[in-house]
């Protein structure tokens, strides 16, 4: 992706899902779009303000928001060693050494759609090998997993089409990007 807002991060939700399968709880760091805030309550607990256009995306795929402690990364480990092996395998190694001559990522660009599709097969081939850690194929556990998954067969795509609150003055105008449009009273 070339956007890091809702839209398209609900989009690649919406994509993994299809792919993959809606898993029942999903763990995400302190990012503006699952959580705004969260408050220390005076008996030790944490209230977490989610995002509410992401909580309703949540309830919408029926899956349930787990945030990682703050200040404490040894509780995302498994997330960032996935970030860790995508740049470290597929980034640095397959697309130099397939695309690039080994030459440097740094300044070469390679279209978005041709980076998707390069990732497709990057990950159908490291799919059928076997695992260093966990001593199986990774599309092996997967299979196995999947009955446990929710897939979104019936269920129409989630809108995530820009919402955007606002308020009319007193003349019944509206501000939107630098213009005022007038609305009914």
């Amino acid at each position: 992706v070339v956007r890091q807002n809702k839209q398209t991060f609900q989009n690649c939700h919406i994509h993994a899902f299809e792919k993959g399968g809606i898993p029942k709880k999903i763990r995400y760091d302190n990012v503006k779009t699952v959580v705004l805030r969260r408050e220390k309550l005076p008996d030790g607990l944490t209230k977490n303000y989610y995002n509410p256009a992401f909580a309703d995306f949540a309830k919408y795929y029926d899956f349930k928001i787990e945030l990682c402690p703050r200040y404490w990364p040894r509780s995302k480990g498994k997330v960032e060693a996935g970030v860790k092996y995508v740049r470290n395998n597929f980034m640095i190694k397959y697309v130099r050494k397939n695309f690039m001559g080994g030459k440097s990522l740094k300044r070469q660009f390679v279209s978005l759609e041709e980076l998707n599709e390069n990732v497709f097969q990057w990950t159908e081939k490291r799919a059928h090998r076997i695992h260093g850690s966990i001593h199986a194929k990774p599309i092996d556990r997967w299979l196995e997993e999947k009955p446990l998954l929710g897939f979104p067969v019936n269920l129409p795509r989630y809108n995530t089409a820009l919402l955007s609150f606002r308020r009319s003055t007193k003349d019944g105008l509206v501000q939107y990007k630098s213009n005022l449009y007038s609305v009914p009273s």
